[in-house]
């Protein structure tokens, strides 16, 4: 299922449906809907992850440890730079 629409934008309403599963905080989006540039950021990386995930290059051997590797360094990322 693609959570990135046809005009490009990523869906995050309907990615954290699918995928956010959270019992003790809800989330409703009421900040993130007014960063819309953050969502479309997320779907960029959704493609470019799938387009290297892809490409000629890439051994299935590869594709795990490039998955912690980007989740760690965009948890990283965030964990250091919004405060």
């Amino acid at each position: 299922m693609s959570y990135v629409e046809k005009n490009g934008k990523f869906n995050v309403k309907k990615w954290n449906r699918e995928n956010v599963h959270l019992e003790e905080e809800i989330i409703t989006e009421e900040y993130i809907e007014l960063m819309p540039e953050v969502a479309n950021a997320l779907g960029i990386i959704k493609k470019e992850w799938f387009k290297w995930k892809s490409g000629p290059l890439t051994e299935p051997g590869d594709i795990k440890p490039a998955a912690k590797e980007l989740k760690g360094w965009i948890s990283r990322w965030m964990k250091q730079t919004i405060k």
